[in-house]
């Protein structure tokens, strides 16, 4: 299917290109996460809850291929038209993990932060086919058209990886 769709692209003479992004992880689940089946790729999840272990640096963030955006970002993408295929949003619970607060809650020390200024952030639900839709995964890796890596540029992506998503990647992924 994925074959197909590209080839139709590409004859119209429509391709766009799409990144591969290894996104940064500030944290992973945190006990309120409903996981349906763990070993199951991608993950499918009913809840998603984020403890955070570190100070988030990028807009998009992700534990094991289940991503969350902040709403900085949320409302850039939602606002793109025509709207973005291949994904939705939800709520995420975020909270902090014990590591967390021992780096960032003594005022006394460098690593301190106010917690009152952690962004908030909304559950990118990624559904689509990679390198057919906006958003799509491949391999616990998010895959993004140019016109929302467009988006997603004008905010922070510091420690996310942006790679060009080839052919092959494809072909490789449409299982």
């Amino acid at each position: 299917m994925i074959l197909e769709s590209t080839l139709y692209r590409q004859l119209e003479g429509n391709e766009m290109k799409y990144y591969l992004l290894r996104v940064e992880s500030a944290g992973d689940f945190g006990d309120h996460a409903v996981i349906e089946n763990i070993k199951e790729r991608p993950l499918k999840i009913s809840k998603f809850h984020y403890e955070l272990d570190m100070w988030p640096t990028d807009d998009l963030l992700q534990a094991v291929g289940v991503f969350m955006v902040s709403e900085a970002l949320a409302v850039k993408l939602k606002a793109m038209t025509p709207p973005i295929t291949g994904a939705s949003f939800d709520n995420v619970e975020v909270t902090t993990s014990a590591k967390f607060d021992e780096w960032h809650s003594n005022p006394a020390i460098e690593t301190y932060r106010d917690k009152s200024k952690l962004p908030n952030y909304l559950w990118l639900k990624v559904s689509g086919t990679a390198g057919s839709d906006d958003l799509g995964l491949a391999t616990n890796c998010l895959v993004i058209s140019e016109r929302v890596l467009d988006v997603m540029k004008s905010l922070t992506l510091q420690y996310c990886k942006v790679e060009e998503f080839l052919f092959d990647q494809k072909l490789q992924t449409a299982g």
